[in-house]
């Protein structure tokens, strides 16, 4: 099955600047209202049917449409390709303004949930992390979140391939990082094929996109975005790597310069 969508979700970001495709044939909102942490995407993706069982089942107390949502560990084989775009590009003073929760921790459990919107299925990607330490935000030591992530993606050796997932896309059980996300409370949803799903019920938190609001500890480097890198940036200008994956800094410079940023 082919089709066309659009991923928006919308802070306190002025919609002239969020970016429109005249192809996008239906809307798909991911909205966590009341905040700016928020970026647009535009995303294409290629589906098929997914024929290895449904997952288990999770209940869905505070959505009162008729969705499904199921909790698996692995997307179908072939499942996804995306493409995305930034709406808006956020300094680094811009991105700690934002009013997300910022913490290190480890990531201990990774799943994919499949969600039925009354006929149209969804694919995102939860991982739990374990925090290990709050720099900011109503959060604390020894606490596991649930944080849902842009895209579904495997996390195998073939994961979906994306201009801004790049950092997400290389999670996996026993890494570290730094992670900045929005908590989901009740202003937080997702509307698609005419069904919203209440955000809270399938996670603690989301994120804007999938590689400016996380520091990963990769065991060869750390994966960040370029935005982060640049020639007067926190870091300097270190070489540009294909998969974004920096061997010459460390996670305790990453959190040095996150203490510095919230002075």
């Amino acid at each position: 099955m082919k089709r066309e969508e659009l991923f928006e979700i919308i802070g306190e970001v002025d919609e002239t600047l969020l970016k429109r495709s005249e192809s996008v044939k239906r809307k798909n909102v991911w909205v966590k209202l009341g905040t700016s942490a928020a970026c647009a995407l535009l995303a294409v993706a290629i589906a098929v049917p997914f024929f290895g069982g449904k997952g288990e089942r999770i209940s869905l107390p505070n959505t009162t449409d008729a969705i499904k949502v199921y909790e698996m560990k692995k997307l179908p084989s072939q499942m996804t390709t995306v493409a995305c775009s930034y709406a808006y590009n956020y300094t680094p003073e811009e991105i700690f303004a934002q009013k997300t929760d910022i913490y290190k921790g480890e990531i201990i459990d990774c799943d994919t949930l499949r969600i039925d919107f009354g006929g149209v299925t969804e694919y995102r990607s939860v991982v739990t992390i374990k925090v290990e330490r709050a720099y900011r935000g109503e959060i604390s030591e020894g606490e596991t979140i649930r944080l849902l992530l842009p895209v579904g993606f495997y996390f195998s050796e073939t994961p979906v391939y994306s201009s801004i997932t790049k950092v997400v896309e290389k999670m996996k059980v026993g890494m570290k990082g730094i992670f900045m996300t929005v908590p989901y409370d009740e202003t937080s949803y997702a509307t698609f094929n005419g069904k919203t799903l209440m955000l809270s019920d399938i996670a603690d938190c989301g994120m804007g996109d999938g590689e400016r609001w996380c520091f990963l500890d990769t065991g060869n480097g750390i994966a960040m975005g370029d935005m982060w890198l640049e020639e007067d940036g926190p870091f300097g200008a270190l070489p540009y790597e294909q998969d974004a994956v920096y061997e010459n800094t460390t996670l305790d410079a990453v959190e040095t310069y996150v203490l510095q940023m919230l002075k």
